[in-house]
């Protein structure tokens, strides 16, 4: 798990930064107080979220605005809180401390610093930030790295590593810490860099460490991370800029699109149909609203809870666990369906029809993977191996009946890599489509 800078950590901080100043005060009486009381994870991180905000909202005409609205952006720490704990069945803060050492002075410098933070400052990273939290127990450049809660964590050295894709596999699970680039090396992203900057090159992919030089509103580029603070590059590849993000009522892209218009966080770009290629930003659904499953509705701001598989509305709220087998799934945000995440053995039961391009919904319930010779209608209901004869029938608009069977053997034809025995479906250099093979060797 990689440190942006400044505060700025992700997945689980995807929003502000900043803090509160770190120095004492006086009583009414002139005598001098024992100064602010010492901070712990839990208050950092309150800091960096309250004081983050206000950065953000002083600086947005010259940096853009992330969030919709200082409300949306002070709520945001909460809303990670309740989801981190509900997805993975923790605290947020015991997994930092879990991985990470907090470092009080540093952490009280940081605050410090991004309270007395320019507008118009280029540094995307803080060294009193990036020395707050430093993982425990790194991995060496060339290990393999992961920072998701679902799996066994290993992350790489954040002064100086950061974790990607190894080039000698094509596995995008094949992940491993590699050295920080220097100045003039070729990059193809930011946080890749130890300036914190890659130039955009003639077509954002071939960029090269460099000083940080970003972007400012209206200039061209090729990335989103050449603009400076929340701008985001978009528009035709040939003439991107850099822009504000869309606020309410303005027009959005598709994410799929090489440079989109994309909404401020707290909004949700909504189609007017599937095949529409724009949208509208509209503000997400507050808890206690009505809320359905349809891919084009306005979804929560947190997840949408059924009372039962079948009902055709739930209501917009918080969960302090994701539903086990035989509860209703909940959606969360853009239709993304969920169930118990941290066993790996509880899958989203859905019931869809198309009707001229459009998917309906019509029910999602948590259950219990399948085991062989069981009915299924796709590979991700079944324990291991493929859902021989499922899959989505087009002419029907349903899914189709198969059942789970044996993972296939190496040099058998496959779909993908959850019906092989090796776990990797291998495309056939010689033709013939695709067989079941050894994984590629990852370092």
């Amino acid at each position: 798990m990689r440190k942006l800078g400044w505060g700025l950590w992700a997945p689980v901080l995807v929003a502000c930064s900043g803090g509160t100043p770190g120095t004492g005060s006086s009583s009414s009486s002139g005598t001098p107080d024992a100064g602010p009381p010492p901070l712990t994870l839990q208050t950092f991180f309150a800091g960096l979220n309250e004081t983050g905000c206000a950065y953000e909202e002083r600086c947005a005409i010259t940096r853009g605005r992330l969030w919709s609205s200082l409300a949306e952006c002070t709520a945001s720490l909460t809303q990670n809180e309740q989801f981190f704990q509900a997805a993975y069945g923790q605290d947020l803060y015991a997994y930092w401390a879990a991985h990470y050492t907090f470092a009080e002075p540093r952490a009280r410098a940081c605050l410090d610093n991004l309270t007395a933070r320019s507008c118009d400052d280029l540094q995307p990273r803080d060294a009193d930030c990036e020395a707050a939290l430093v993982v425990t127990a790194p991995v060496p450049d060339g290990a393999l790295c992961n920072d998701s809660p679902l799996d066994d964590i290993a992350l790489c050295t954040d002064a100086a590593s950061y974790c990607e894709q190894s080039a000698t596999s094509p596995d995008p699970q094949c992940t491993v810490c590699k050295a920080l680039l220097a100045d003039t090396q070729n990059c193809s992203a930011s946080g890749q860099c130890a300036s914190g900057f890659c130039t955009g090159g003639t077509d954002g992919t071939d960029g090269t460490c460099a000083a940080p030089a970003f972007k400012l509103k209206g200039q061209p580029c090729h990335r989103t991370d050449e603009c400076l603070g929340n701008l985001v590059c978009a528009g035709p590849p040939a003439s991107s800029t850099c822009q504000e993000r869309v606020g309410p009522g303005g027009v959005c892209d598709l994410p799929t699109e090489p440079n989109p218009r994309r909404c401020t966080q707290g909004l949700q770009c909504v189609r007017a149909s599937s095949t529409a290629t724009t949208g509208t930003c509209t503000v997400r659904q507050p808890d206690g609203a009505s809320c359905t499953r349809e891919a084009e509705a306005v979804q929560c701001r947190n997840v949408c809870v059924f009372a039962a598989a079948t009902a055709a509305t739930g209501t917009c709220g918080v969960v302090t666990a994701l539903p086990g087998a035989g509860s209703p799934c909940v959606t969360y945000r853009e239709q993304e369906i969920l169930c118990e995440l941290m066993t790996d053995t509880v899958y989203p039961e859905v019931t869809i029809t198309v009707v001229a391009g459009e998917t309906t919904y019509t029910s999602c319930e948590c259950r219990t993977k399948v085991e062989r010779s069981g009915a299924c209608h796709y590979a991700s209901a079944c324990e291991s191996g493929p859902c021989q004869g499922g899959g989505f029938d087009a002419a029907s608009g349903t899914w189709r009946t198969g059942s789970c069977e044996l993972p296939l053997a190496n040099g058998t034809s496959c779909r993908n890599d959850t019906e092989c025995e090796s776990g990797h479906c291998a495309p056939n250099a010689g033709g013939g489509g695709a067989r079941c093979a050894a994984p590629p060797a990852c370092p």
